[in-house]
């Protein structure tokens, strides 16, 4: 393609101080016939073109072959907004033109279309570039005659005194008089156009990074804070009107402790850049909530930005509140007996205890991200997505299945889900799971079959009257020896309730004494009742009391001996020991205590456990006694074990062991559990003499606590810890007592 060539200067500068429009021809080779430099303006030709390109509102410059002004008419001054006289000799690589791309984007010198094509001589046609262009001073309305952008333009701050004019260029090569080069353009204003595709641009951009749900709040903000428009979700979030809002600075919003941070982070954006910040917003009243703040300049003089708030207070207290929960979780891990874990909605492991190595064959990192399902038994998915379909409806539900562990066997557990549902929307935001080895409790399940069974048969074969009551009252199960003492038909005792069988002046007595043993107040119960025969004669009795709980501690059913006209056995012995309680108390004895000790330390050898003892020895009872007598000691015995009873844990077993001590078998304890427990008992023991206000009765407590390793004798471990025991209580007693000592805690 041959280049273009055009005449010499076709718009002769002559009167620059009027706005006279002279003729001028075609720009190009072929718009118009070539003309001297000294021909006049009234050419047909000429003034055809010059009227078309008026009517177009466009305006002519040229170029020397360094890019320098040499000539241009004044409808290119108009277009330009400078005045003729100062822009011949200016180049486009003068800063003070503040050229811009179409994108907002600072255009450098040699990126101009002028320049462009001075480098490789193709023409540009549509080019669009943008001017910065600085207002006279005065009320903000347009100069009506145009000024050049000097240098001080170019130093005000951030350019946030410029407007923006935006060019349209067709730019080529001409050739002028005596063979030298120029290059000619031809501008036209299209600063409304462009204005319009970059507002569109700009509010894209700012839905597509900053605006996401309704209850967010968008301002307009100059470079100096002050809010210039609101949203209409002004009042959700900030608490007030956009008609409020508007000529305050954003930072009155926030909490005065936020205010550096978004002041630092305000001043340091450059151009396109965007941050987010959470900050505590102050809302109409003083209420403080927390907020989401982002914040973004939006066009290129960095003049305005645009600030979207967005009220996240409850999110922020959910994730506090989940945090404390995982702490809570944590502290109680350390102490349960199986894995504590939480998944998300779709199940994946978010927090795992520290069990999951010993319980599930897992490092807790490693469960981390990793979904329940995908470490389950192919055949037993269906079963725990049954389970995970009923947490996430807010059920808690227990799943047994097999759960592949990392070496990629499988092992059987037992999983509790249940789930946390967001209260506005009813839905589960997350799950939580306690996961145990469940070998263990397959084998319990069997010897529980079995102890279920050889209890059946103690029950049926006893040669005491036996019977075994529901929780609420009625007889479950009685032996032939009670259906002898008391004269009734078993099918007569099985139809009715316990209570209806006794007598009006024993019946409250005896259902005092069911409940405080149901209630977990006392081991047993001793008293004496009168029921009715099958004859309808009087039977006088001697009850004995006690309850049999579930591992749960949950009661299960009550256990009923009944020996009528006597309070003796047939050897001899009185009825509660017969039973393995204390009469005072209604306590275990010490031989019952210790088989349970042993019997604990032996199950200890399997699971690891620990199991604790706690010896109670009571401090001033015997000068209690010396003054007041044996009846306030035994007052004060019979509270001291009430306290004592409420202080342990279900499934605790406490006895007395002397006239003044008492003993508590704790299984499956933590070592820090055993020395809380021994705190809380010393806090309340502190009797005196009932209805004399004088003679305080202290206990002094000692504690020990271990496991029986599967080499060790429990009978040996048990007496090593009940001398521990006592030999801590007698530290205590020794500085003065009323405290408590372990192996390695102490307090008095």
């Amino acid at each position: 393609m041959s280049e273009p060539t055009v005449v010499p200067l076709v718009r002769p500068r002559r009167d620059r101080a009027h706005d006279v429009p002279p003729a001028v021809p075609g720009a190009v080779a072929g718009a118009a016939p070539q003309r001297s430099p000294g021909e006049g303006d009234t050419a047909a030709g000429g003034s055809a073109a010059d009227a078309t390109v008026d009517a177009l509102g466009l305006g002519l410059l040229l170029h020397d072959a360094v890019g320098r002004v040499t000539d241009l008419d004044a409808s290119a001054a108009a277009v330009l907004g400078v005045a003729v006289d100062d822009v011949i000799g200016m180049t486009w690589h003068d800063p003070a033109w503040g050229l811009l791309r179409e994108d907002g984007r600072p255009m450098a010198g040699h990126e101009h279309p002028v320049m462009q094509v001075l480098a490789d001589g193709t023409p540009r046609r549509g080019a669009v570039v943008g001017l910065r262009v600085r207002p006279r001073p005065g009320d903000g309305t347009p100069p009506a005659d145009p000024v050049v952008p000097g240098p001080r333009a170019a130093e005000s701050p951030r350019g946030a005194d410029r407007d923006v004019r935006w060019l349209r260029l067709d730019v080529a090569l001409v050739d002028a008089p005596g063979g030298r080069v120029q290059v000619a353009a031809l501008v036209g204003d299209v600063t409304t156009d462009v204005d319009a595709r970059l507002t569109v641009a700009v509010e894209t951009l700012r839905t597509r990074r900053l605006l996401a749900p309704e209850r967010d709040v968008v301002l307009r903000v100059s470079r100096w804070g002050k809010v210039l428009g609101a949203g209409d979700a002004c009042e959700d979030v900030l608490g007030r009107t956009a008609d409020d809002v508007v000529g305050c600075s954003v930072v009155e919003f926030v909490s005065p402790a936020d205010r550096p941070a978004v002041k630092a982070r305000f001043d340091s954006l450059a151009h396109g850049e965007g941050a987010v910040l959470r900050v505590r917003v102050r809302r109409r009243g003083g209420e403080r909530r927390w907020t989401r703040l982002g914040m973004r300049w939006v066009d290129a003089d960095l003049s305005e930005a645009h600030v979207v708030l967005a009220d996240e207070h409850d999110a922020v207290v959910a994730s506090a509140e989940a945090e404390e929960l995982r702490a809570h979780l944590t502290t109680v891990s350390l102490t349960a007996h199986e894995t504590i874990g939480l998944h998300g909605a779709d199940g994946t492991f978010t927090w795992v205890s520290e069990r999951a190595a010993q319980d599930l064959g897992w490092e807790p990192e490693d469960l981390l991200g990793r979904p329940l399902h995908a470490l389950v038994h192919p055949d037993d998915v269906a079963r725990v997505d049954g389970a995970h379909g009923s947490a996430a409806a807010g059920d808690a539900v227990a799943v047994r299945y097999r759960f592949r562990g990392a070496d990629d066997e499988h092992r059987l557990v037992e999983t509790v889900l249940s789930g946390r549902l967001d209260p506005a929307t009813g839905r589960v935001v997350e799950l939580r799971s306690a996961t145990r080895p469940a070998e263990d409790l397959v084998d319990a399940e069997r010897r529980l079959d079995v102890a279920e069974e050889l209890f059946r048969r103690s029950v049926e074969q006893s040669p005491v009257g036996t019977a075994v009551l529901a929780p609420d009252g009625s007889w479950r199960q009685v032996n032939d020896a009670l259906v002898r003492a008391l004269g009734q038909a078993r099918g007569v005792l099985l139809r009715r309730r316990h209570d209806e069988l006794l007598t009006g002046t024993s019946r409250e007595d005896v259902r005092a004494g069911l409940v405080s043993v149901a209630a977990g107040e006392r081991d047993t119960w001793h008293g004496a009742a009168e029921y009715l025969g099958g004859d309808g004669d009087v039977v006088p009795v001697r009850l004995a009391v006690s309850a049999v709980r579930s591992a749960e501690h949950e009661l299960v059913c009550l256990l009923l001996h009944v020996v009528a006209g006597a309070a003796t056995e047939p050897d001899g012995r009185p009825l509660a020991r017969a039973l393995g309680t204390d009469e005072l108390t209604g306590l275990r004895q010490p031989e019952v205590a210790a088989d349970r000790l042993v019997n604990a330390l032996e199950r200890s050898t399997r699971t690891g456990r620990s199991v604790g003892v706690l010896w109670f020895a009571l401090d001033g009872l015997d000068d209690l006694v010396a003054a007041h007598g044996r009846a306030a000691g035994d007052s004060v015995v019979v509270e001291v074990a009430g306290r004592l009873r409420r202080t342990l844990r279900l499934g605790d077993t406490l006895a007395r062991v002397g006239q003044d001590a008492f003993l508590a078998v704790c299984e499956d304890v933590h070592e820090l559990e055993i020395s809380k427990v021994a705190a809380r008992a010393t806090a309340t023991v502190d009797v005196q003499a009932p209805g004399t206000g004088r003679g305080r009765v202290t206990a002094s407590v000692g504690a020990a606590a271990r496991a029986c390793a599967g080499s060790e004798d429990p009978v040996q471990v048990a007496e090593e810890l009940l001398a521990s025991a006592d030999a801590a209580a007698r530290q205590v007693r020794l500085r003065g007592g009323a405290g408590w000592h372990h192996t390695r805690h102490t307090f008095v």
